[in-house]
């Protein structure tokens, strides 16, 4: 059912007799959001909607659910054959709760409007596979409490991602690839991750971009490299480094980075003045 939310803005003026005059009344704007449900017990195969700039987005799920969340000042919903289209004005994907033993979810999109799509926020309580979103752009709040497997996106702009290893995380370390920039964004992570790849991370706004996690065993950046890296090494194997191989294809700008045991192979392109990086133990380090 659609979810309405009124915003109301009214003016006033104070008269010089200290009396107050209404001067103007908006109308009332109101935003609806619908909730649709997708994959294991509901009838809906696929979603699929339209947003603002023409793109095409469509969301599967399979070994599990999801329920995404569509949010624009008009928006329904209609179901046939297994596919929930989505229609409205400026539509847009504000949130997705993805639930099931061990689900994966692919968002697709089309070549239409500029191929991506947003999605405000995500949550799963249990482990997940897989989030196969290559045209998704993450916005918002994300919170992973058991780990995920694989996680592929277009791009993360003013994104705060927490990735927990609760009771029913598998023993299984993360990728996550951004093919785009990223930006004004932070991870925070109890899952090492086996591979951590972007397009470029760029330097925002304060908070500052920061990742921080037990171990990477692949670091890459296409491009510049602006975040802060903090890697604990806690509870990992004795001996072996926790950054195993760092490459920046642009500038390694503007960051610090902590590395509180072994460090494998780093190299950029070039590095800036205002980089800092402390590393316990250089010892697997190759020298040039």
């Amino acid at each position: 059912m659609p979810r309405n939310r009124q915003r109301n803005r009214s003016s006033t003026r104070r008269s010089g007799r200290g009396f107050i005059d209404l001067v103007e009344t908006f109308e009332p704007r109101v935003f609806l959001a619908i909730d649709v449900a997708v994959g294991l017990g509901t009838p809906v195969k696929s979603i699929v909607w339209t947003d603002g700039d023409g793109t095409v987005g469509t969301i599967h799920v399979s070994g599990g659910a999801a329920t995404a969340t569509f949010d624009g000042p008009v928006v329904s919903q209609t179901t046939s054959g297994g596919t929930s289209v989505v229609t409205g004005t400026n539509v847009a994907m504000t949130n997705l709760v993805i639930t099931g033993a061990n689900p994966t979810v692919v968002i697709s999109t089309s070549k239409t409007g500029d191929s991506h799509v947003t999605l405000g926020a995500m949550s799963a309580a249990g482990p997940v596979n897989a989030v196969n979103a290559k045209g998704a752009v993450l916005t918002g709040t994300t919170s992973l409490s058991n780990g995920i497997g694989r996680l592929d996106l277009a791009g993360m702009q003013g994104a705060t991602v927490t990735i927990n290893r609760g009771s029913l995380a598998r023993l299984q370390d993360a990728s996550v690839t951004v093919a785009g920039d990223v930006s004004d964004t932070s991870i925070t992570s109890q899952q090492p991750f086996k591979l951590l790849r972007v397009g470029r991370w760029l330097a925002g706004g304060a908070p500052a971009d920061q990742v921080t996690t037990l171990r990477i065993n692949t670091l890459q950046s296409a491009g510049d490299f602006a975040a802060n890296l903090s890697l604990s090494g806690n509870g990992q194997q004795v001996g072996k480094p926790i950054l195993n191989s760092a490459k920046v294809g642009g500038t390694l700008s503007s960051g610090n980075w902590n590395v509180q045991a072994g460090t494998g192979k780093v190299s950029a392109a070039a590095v800036a003045s205002n980089w800092r990086g402390t590393f316990t133990d250089v010892s697997n380090t190759p020298e040039k």
